[in-house]
């Protein structure tokens, strides 16, 4: 009797579960509650965010890009984002709601794309792990690292279209819609004028999906090129419309050089070389790091494997007490929060690329295996172009794959694809062969909750040091307490004496960072390059932007420390942008010092300059 009743309340909870739509509300809420303890405190003050609103809001102003603005990426998110200010006035809190409403539609097209290819649970585990291990994220003490105030919005907002893309897509799969093939074009032009990483990725991951699409479809010559024509339309139309726009304001030639522009700026073999970006990709130390890979690659395999060992031998007594797979899997759970400390949890992703690459050639030789008069299946499809998407996405740290930094970005597909394959996939295995997967399906949920949690307490530690207020009303931003990091207090007060002293019309210019400082004080850089880190230094030459200096000399000049250590070139002034500092040194007289001299390396500080010929004479 007593088996029976377990049995039946069993089945009972199984219904309610799989017939009530509880998931929206919990990535809801969960969304709500992540944006809460971390409102306001995405951004870093100092380092590459400031460089987003200065764009906008000098766009917003008339400027145009490329032109009067050196910048690296596509064109979209500046000009969308100086649309916003010219309607609503620049205020950085424009730009966060904005993004913030970005963040809840890409959690929408991800619960959708994944319930579509998966399980619930898969869909529910996808947009919890988007919402708390990356859109809200912060595991470094620099920010920006985010999909809110990311360091450069051209990549969160092309994760973005590729998502919406993927849609469009998933759509295609089911129902043969010109309207869409037409969309699908339309939503991966506009990924094309964001950045390099994401649009070399979403174009390769869906010219491969359409070629598979296309031959299931068994498409005549003519409809052949009909189809193909309507999706190249909409993808060389955001093209050609910005196109026509900066030949406008630079003539046809430079309007063209400059759409190629930030193609040209990834193939410079003098930014490539940059410690920076070796370390990055793992090619600085490439036996090291294959090492690593492959341990906890085989780490993976262990883990998975004693499970299915474990699940095996349950299987009996779970079949006639199902509630004990509860208890197994919270003690399974206990097991593991014990040993939490022990593991490297931002490490863990190491293998992804690799795991990724190897389903994508799985899943795309499946496909081209079935017989071809038979219809591919609408998720296999999409299945194999996001996980296209994902491995490609991941190239630029294929070797040193993580989720910090760079990665909140670029691993974020791919982990997400990891889930749904270990929650969906891999439990399908495991009943062919003990005839069920209730332990094992509930250990690895319960370990990607985990997974989760544990990053998210890493975002918490570090959202819990930030109370100290930066600016004020529609810009207002929460950096660190002082005692803890002093950023924002020497940037505020850096900001309060900029506003007392600088008169209208005079101009800005910060060294080798600081951009947020002409933002928000509303103080024009009187030249177009607008931050100057080593890669700048390599890309533009340093002669370039001297001579930019002595024909439009800015009133006011800010260097500001930073350690450009990952670089290989640590400090302004000594390791790199030498020859602009020995004439800032010349025509230039020390202004004001607050916290440490930036030039002296001995901790944050930001040293003001005044132009010579500006001072009155007395």
């Amino acid at each position: 009797m007593n088996e029976i009743n377990q049995n039946q309340f069993a089945a009972f909870l199984r219904n309610r579960i799989q017939t009530i739509p509880w998931e929206p509300w919990l990535l809801l809420l969960s969304g709500i509650f992540m944006a809460s303890i971390s409102w306001l405190k995405w951004p870093d003050l100092v380092i590459d965010f400031g460089e987003q609103a200065y764009i906008a809001w000098r766009l917003s102003e008339g400027a145009v890009l490329y032109r009067d603005i050196v910048y690296f990426y596509g064109p979209l998110s500046s000009y969308v984002h100086a649309f916003l200010f010219s309607v609503f006035g620049p205020q950085l809190i424009v730009l966060i709601i904005f993004n913030l409403a970005l963040v809840a539609a890409l959690t929408v097209l991800i619960y959708k794309l994944f319930l579509f290819v998966g399980s619930r649970l898969s869909a529910l585990i996808a947009g919890l792990t988007f919402l708390v291990v990356f859109a809200f994220a912060q595991y470094l003490w620099i920010g920006n690292y985010n999909f809110v105030c990311p360091y450069v919005y051209d990549v969160v907002h092309g994760i973005f279209l590729s998502f919406l893309s993927a849609n469009q897509y998933m759509g295609l799969t089911q129902n043969r819609s010109t309207k869409r093939l037409v969309l699908l074009g339309l939503f991966s032009g506009l990924v094309l004028l964001t950045k390099i990483e994401v649009s070399l990725a979403w174009t390769t991951a869906v010219l491969i999906g359409l070629f598979l699409l296309f031959r299931t479809w068994r498409l005549t010559r003519r409809e052949l090129w009909r189809y193909g024509g309507l999706f190249g339309l909409g993808l060389l139309l955001p093209f050609l419309m910005f196109t026509f726009y900066f030949a406008f304001h630079m003539g046809w030639n430079q309007g063209l050089q400059v759409m190629f522009g930030p193609w040209t700026y990834v193939l410079t073999t003098s930014v490539k070389s940059l410690a920076f970006y070796k370390s990055l990709m793992g090619t600085n130390a490439l036996d090291k790091n294959l090492i690593i890979i492959f341990k906890y690659l085989l780490v993976w395999v262990l883990f998975l494997t004693a499970l299915g060992i474990l699940n095996h031998a349950l299987r009996k007594p779970l079949a006639r007490f199902p509630l004990l797979g509860i208890l197994a899997i919270i003690l399974f759970l206990l097991g593991l929060q014990a040993f939490q400390s022990d593991i490297p949890w931002l490490q863990l992703m190491r293998p992804l690329p690799l795991v990724l690459l190897g389903a994508a050639a799985v899943l795309i030789f499946k496909l081209w295996k079935r017989d071809h008069d038979a219809p591919y299946p609408g998720t296999a499809l999409v299945l194999t172009t996001l996980t296209l998407f994902s491995t490609v996405l991941l190239l630029k740290i294929f070797f040193n794959a993580h989720v910090y930094h760079y990665g909140t970005a670029l691993a974020m597909p791919g982990v997400l694809i990891l889930f749904k394959f270990l929650i969906d996939d891999l439990p399908e295995k495991t009943k062919k062969v003990s005839g069920d997967y209730l332990f094992f399906k509930g250990a690895v949920a319960a370990g990607i909750s985990l997974y989760i949690f544990t990053h998210f307490l890493v975002s918490a530690g570090w959202y819990s040091k930030k109370n100290f207020p930066v600016a004020a009303n529609g810009d207002r931003l929460i950096g660190y307490n002082p005692e803890v990091i002093p950023h924002g207090m020497i940037f505020q007060i850096t900001l309060d004496i900029l506003n007392q002293e600088m008169k209208e019309g005079e101009t800005l210019a910060t060294f080798p960072t600081g951009t947020l400082l002409n933002y928000l004080a509303r103080k024009e850089n009187s030249i177009d390059s607008i931050s100057y880190n080593p890669g700048t230094w390599k890309l533009l030459g340093e002669q370039r932007v001297l001579k930019d200096l002595q024909a439009t000399p800015p009133t006011y000049i800010a260097i500001v420390y930073h350690d450009f250590l990952e670089f290989g070139y640590r400090f302004f002034g000594k390791d790199f942008g030498i020859d602009i500092y020995q004439w800032i040194s010349k025509d230039y007289v020390s202004f004001k010092v607050i916290g440490h001299d930036p030039l002296k390396g001995k901790g944050f500080g930001i040293h003001l300059y005044k132009l010579k010929t500006a001072i009155p004479v007395l």
